[in-house]
């Protein structure tokens, strides 16, 4: 467990009693961030983090660690971090790389979302119900693609290219 614990509560100590406290004092960085770093630094090798209930609860918390995602993406440009909630997946999709998602889950949900928190991004996508033109500027000034969702029930990938980063969210049934 890493962080800076400035608001740890004595239980949640107590319950973790058993597990390493890494202590990060950076308050210019997340808890989420420096766990990160703090796992990086341990297996540099890591391409693929998965990270559980993710952005629930405080909204400034789920935008921080959006921005964690940015930053992170900056210095481990080979990382994939996965935020999993109760309800769907995110991820960042990365500047100038062409990206097939698959869909053969069957718990495969039926929305998914290209959000541009970063700059105005030009993204062009095959396989969803409203794809997306390059000559379309995404932005939160202008056009973002949330509740999208696929071509038909028959669709088996989406194919998406960006020329900046974006966030990537697809939701999945839990029956």
């Amino acid at each position: 467990i890493s962080g800076d614990f400035d608001s740890i509560d004595s239980s949640t100590r107590e319950y973790y009693s058993q597990t390493a406290f890494i202590a990060t004092h950076d308050q210019n960085a997340t808890d989420f961030t420096k766990c990160v770093r703090v796992m990086m630094e341990k297996l540099p090798q890591l391409s693929n983090v998965l990270v559980f209930c993710s952005l629930g609860g405080r909204f400034d918390h789920s935008v921080g660690i959006i921005h964690s995602l940015y930053l992170l993406n900056d210095r481990y440009p080979h990382l994939q971090i996965y935020l999993l909630t109760e309800h769907d997946l995110a991820f960042l999709l990365h500047a100038q790389r062409s990206t097939r998602i698959h869909l053969s889950s069957p718990y495969q949900g039926n929305v998914c979302s290209l959000l541009p928190f970063g700059r105005t991004a030009h993204v062009k996508t095959n396989g969803l119900k409203w794809n997306l033109d390059p000559t379309q500027e995404l932005s939160f000034t202008k056009l973002v693609s949330s509740s999208n969702g696929y071509e038909s029930d028959q669709t088996r990938f989406v194919d998406i290219f960006t020329d900046e980063d974006i966030i990537w969210t697809m939701t999945y049934r839990t029956n």
